[in-house]
């Protein structure tokens, strides 16, 4: 998404300066004594490009961020399905293509990571969990499913913390610790 913002705000920029270089043009050729500078042409020529150039950019950009997203979701519900049946190789590799497609999906980083977990890659599930508990803090299932990855790994202090922290942040969870 910030690339859309950048792009769009690099057009407007050139567009403002477009335009000026347009306003102040008869003052230019007014100065030169009624003769237009091949280097005052070619200045408006690029600048104008640029502002068409940046255009496209970031209306490319914004079409690809909604494919992008929209595909990111398609293969993170593939990934649901495998999971769900057992096929954790498959899931992973589902998983994998929506965080490429859209980096901020939480559910593709904490479902990536209980399959991890299943195939026995306790260190590689933590990760994809903190990940998720990166992109938002608030998400109470992060934290339960990174306590059962600690305690996996006999870090039962610290499972102990995340539990906790999971209640805290959504107290029916605390059914499914005890």
């Amino acid at each position: 998404m910030h690339r859309v913002i950048v792009w769009s705000i690099f057009s407007i920029s050139l567009i403002y300066v477009s335009i000026m270089l347009i306003i102040n043009l008869p003052k230019s050729i007014e100065e030169q004594g009624g003769y237009i500078n091949s280097h005052d042409i070619l200045g408006i020529l690029t600048v104008v490009g640029l502002s068409i150039f940046t255009i496209w950019r970031a209306v490319s950009n914004w079409r690809g961020i909604k494919n992008s997203e929209r595909d990111g979701a398609i293969a993170t519900n593939l990934g649901n399905q495998k999971y769900e049946s057992g096929e954790f190789k498959g899931a992973i590799n589902e998983y994998d293509k929506a965080i490429l497609l859209n980096s901020d999906d939480i559910e593709a980083y904490m479902k990536r990571g209980m399959s991890k977990c299943q195939l026995g890659d306790y260190n590689g599930g933590l990760d994809d969990l903190n990940n998720a508990i990166k992109l938002y803090p608030g998400y109470a299932y992060a934290y339960l499913n990174r306590g059962h990855i600690k305690a996996k790994m006999g870090y039962l202090k610290e499972s102990e913390k995340d539990y906790k922290h999971a209640i805290e942040l959504d107290p029916k969870l605390k059914r499914l610790i005890e």
